[in-house]
């Protein structure tokens, strides 16, 4: 039985696998900016604008609704 790891694994583009895998080593061993490769990326644009403004929207209903959970 595999674990999550290997499914998703087997199911990626081999290709972009190996690209990951290198980057992953690449920021091990060099620290500093090359661990920017474990941030998200977004491209910048309407995504990003209503990604944050559904964080802005949501953000606040979800803590206020933990706050009277209490």
């Amino acid at each position: 039985m595999k674990g999550p790891f290997e499914e998703l694994s087997s199911c990626l583009n081999p290709d972009k696998l190996e690209l990951w895998t290198q980057e992953a080593e690449k920021a091990d061993n060099e620290r500093g900016e090359a661990l920017d490769v474990y941030n998200l990326q977004m491209d910048k644009g309407w995504s990003s604008f209503f990604f944050k403004l559904l964080l802005l929207i949501i953000l606040p209903s979800i803590l206020q609704l933990q706050h009277w959970q209490k």
